[in-house]
């Protein structure tokens, strides 16, 4: 199934969910469209609509590419689920050990809203290709739909993982996406002046950032920015 709408926008999954994709990934996805990439943003909003009506409950899908580990998602605005802070502060929550007390704090925390969890694989040519994970509210959202939900976003059963990510660290990723992005090209471009410099290959090229990035004890993507900006 194909959506019309481009990547970066508002997304309408029917009648049971409206999605929006993260500031993050909009950049990440008009990045990706600037170097004639646009194949992730289309197959996370094919997903997307296929997850969102056949799981009511869920709230937010992500979409991992394997080869560059950049991830984009999907969010239901209306999952923000936490108080004010000044509401927060202001409730009468009575005993500190009281049950209603505990479920306020716990309407609050942003990883409350996430009660069920399911990630799986995709594969083309016996190679990963594209890594998704879904969350819901319900803890049984995904456990009656597995196979129907594996099936009809062409998942291999066998790399479905059930309720792993109940923290969602793929909204996470995803909002890290656009300096992954960045770092990733940064590694590229000083891959390409130590092979103008010394004469190297690529391989010899990476693995020396690789080390020197080690050595000075920073990431190998601060590593090659801080090189380009030095040429």
């Amino acid at each position: 199934m194909h959506t019309d709408t481009p990547p970066g926008r508002t997304v309408s999954l029917g009648r049971w969910a409206a999605m929006l994709l993260l500031p993050e990934s909009r950049r990440v996805l008009d990045m990706l469209e600037s170097k004639g990439s646009p194949g992730l943003g289309d197959a996370l909003l094919d997903r997307a609509q296929l997850i969102a009506e056949l799981v009511p409950s869920c709230i937010a899908i992500c979409l991992t590419e394997p080869s560059s580990g950049v991830t984009v998602a999907l969010a239901d605005p209306a999952a923000e689920l936490a108080p004010p802070p000044q509401e927060r502060r202001s409730a009468d929550l009575g005993d500190v050990l009281s049950e209603r007390r505990w479920r306020h704090e716990r309407a609050a925390d942003s990883d409350a809203r996430c009660a069920a969890s399911i990630s799986m694989a995709f594969y083309e040519h016996e190679r990963v290709t594209g890594e998704l994970s879904a969350y819901a509210t319900r803890p049984d959202a995904f456990t009656s739909h597995t196979n129907v939900l594996l099936a009809l976003v062409g998942a291999s059963a066998q790399t479905a993982v059930m309720n792993h990510d109940l923290p969602m660290h793929g909204l996470h990723d995803a909002r890290e996406g656009p300096a992954r992005l960045a770092g990733r090209e940064a590694v590229e471009i000083a891959v390409g002046y130590l092979m103008a410099r010394d004469g190297i290959d690529p391989d010899t090229a990476r693995l020396y950032l690789t080390r020197a990035a080690a050595h000075a004890g920073i990431d190998p993507s601060a590593y090659a920015q801080a090189l380009v900006d030095e040429r």
